[in-house]
């Protein structure tokens, strides 16, 4: 194990994360990872690949399902740009440059709440945000993402799934141009 917590809070402060073999981590707390700065870009999932912290699926996949949150970025000062393509989280997951941008494309799952905090998130293809972890958690939970949401580019399909006792809370409007 490259980490294992009872049950207080990891905060990881980096600018690379590098999964060796078969690795996992595990904890009953909050986990947070951040870059080293606040306006150095972040990518999650596959095919994520600017510069700048890299959590591709490899790394997200040790993260095992216990913690009680996953919190990626800096949440109340990021500036970065914050690139998502296609991640599954096993837990509640927020993930935030509240002064930076968001870019979606494919499927953000986790198996719990998931709340977005950027300046703006851009859907960059057509894109899926599911807090029930596709259907293995019905009931879901809720999703908030705390902007406006832009379609860039072509037509963009945007899907939405709480499931059955999820609540969905978009901070601003969904509608195509973003700035």
């Amino acid at each position: 194990d490259i980490l294992t917590n009872g049950g207080g809070d990891v905060s990881l402060r980096t600018d690379s994360i590098s999964v060796l073999g078969s690795s996992s981590n595990s904890g009953t707390g909050i986990l947070s990872i951040l870059p080293r700065t606040t306006s150095t870009g972040i990518n999650i999932g596959t095919g994520a690949t600017d510069s700048g912290l890299q959590l591709d699926d490899t790394e997200i996949a040790t993260f095992t399902n216990g913690y009680s949150s996953i919190s990626i970025g800096h949440t109340t000062s990021g500036s970065g740009t914050v690139n998502i393509s296609d991640a599954t989280f096993l837990d509640p997951v927020t993930i935030a440059s509240p002064s930076g941008t968001g870019n979606l494309t494919g499927t953000l799952e986790a198996d719990g709440s998931i709340t977005l905090d950027f300046a703006q998130l851009r859907l960059t293809g057509d894109a899926i945000i599911d807090s029930t972890r596709g259907g293995n958690s019905p009931a879901g939970a809720d999703v908030t993402v705390e902007s406006s949401v832009y379609g860039i580019g072509a037509a963009r399909n945007f899907t939405v799934n709480a499931g059955t006792g999820g609540v969905l809370d978009i901070g601003g409007f969904v509608g195509s141009g973003g700035l």
